[in-house]
């Protein structure tokens, strides 16, 4: 399932790129871990209405760095992707059960002719991007995909990423504020993110310029 040779991904105007993970549908305890802005009610309507809002249609790719439901039905898990703009490609997390997400993954695309797709616990990811200026280079971009956040990494010392989630932004509760300062290392999670939103990969691009030139 994991994948350790380079796939590419080209962005285009109908083909955008977004970065999220750790949404946690049906944790009742995540709310009390992470400050949440909702109720454990409506924390999976939530969810998807964050996402959705920044996530404009079909077309858009959504790579979810791990852990995505937590001790939900199949059934309920069907429910919950089928509402979800845009083609999920997952990273497993500590949470995830690969044999169920792959049965989910299936369920969803039979049923909603979508590309969702299960990665593994790891892969590796050249992401293009064309110069808006004519005459100006493509932008390329290694990424390197996993729910952990690695130390020293593939690749870290030609100028690729790590791209990884589980410490919730830097939660005390998960230990996040223990990793040192890497430049180039980015967690994509939820909960890192000031609006509660995924990242586009131009926000990804941002945030990585201020550690590094890319």
């Amino acid at each position: 399932m994991s994948n350790y040779n380079v796939e590419t991904f080209t962005i285009s105007e109908t083909n955008q790129l977004f970065f999220v993970s750790d949404l946690h549908f049906f944790h009742k305890k995540i709310i009390e871990f992470t400050g949440r802005p909702t109720t454990l009610e409506n924390l999976n309507n939530w969810i998807i209405q964050q996402c959705n809002s920044v996530i404009p249609n079909k077309h858009s790719t959504v790579l979810h760095l791990g852990d995505m439901f937590f001790g939900c039905t199949n059934e309920q898990a069907v429910e919950i992707l089928s509402q979800l703009n845009g083609d999920w490609w997952f990273i497993l997390g500590n949470h995830d059960n690969p044999s169920k997400l792959e049965t989910v993954i299936n369920t969803v695309n039979k049923i909603k002719g979508t590309n969702h797709r299960c990665l593994g616990w790891y892969h590796k990811l050249l992401v293009k991007q064309e110069p808006k200026v004519k005459g100006e280079k493509w932008y390329k971009k290694l990424l390197i995909l996993c729910h952990f956040p690695i130390e020293d990494w593939d690749s870290k010392h030609y100028g690729s990423a790590m791209i990884h989630g589980h410490v919730h932004g830097g939660s005390s509760d998960h230990d996040g504020r223990g990793l040192s300062k890497i430049p180039n290392r980015f967690d994509v999670g939820i909960d890192n993110s000031h609006t509660f939103t995924p990242f586009s990969f131009e926000d990804v691009k941002r945030i990585l310029r201020k550690t590094r030139d890319v």
